[in-house]
């Protein structure tokens, strides 16, 4: 299964992509382009959807593996609170996922600069580097 597709499981456990889009603060056209052409998913989509569900196994959105949620699954829209801060583990997890987005987008400066460049990967790379 795809990430596109665990995007499209998340809107439809919610009911639509609407509901998604309203949770995350993510456009409903960018969801349905994840969803419908396959367009590429970016980190702060990720982290966006991340936040908004905190019980979403981030395992399980990125790469696949585990279950789909860590706790019991929201309820409703409305019933879904960010937690105040990152658990450890989220904080450790997002912090690998950071580093790896960081190696890959270096290999993908070298393979292929003009993709890069549209992926505006330079952005996540430098702001990614900020935070250490």
């Amino acid at each position: 299964m795809s990430i596109a597709e665990r995007i499209d499981k998340l809107c439809q456990s919610e009911g639509s992509q609407k509901i998604v889009a309203e949770k995350t603060g993510i456009k409903q056209g960018v969801l349905s382009a994840i969803i419908n052409r396959g367009s590429q998913v970016r980190s702060d989509t990720l982290r966006s959807i991340l936040i908004a569900y905190p019980t979403l196994n981030a395992r399980w959105l990125i790469t696949g593996q585990g279950e789909m949620w860590d706790g019991p699954p929201p309820s409703g829209l409305k019933d879904i609170q960010p937690p105040a801060s990152p658990t450890p583990n989220q904080e450790l997890f997002n912090q690998l996922l950071v580093q790896k987005l960081q190696e890959v987008a270096r290999e993908l400066k070298t393979r292929d600069p003009e993709a890069y460049r549209k992926l505006g990967l330079e952005e996540l790379v430098d702001k990614a580097g900020n935070e250490d």
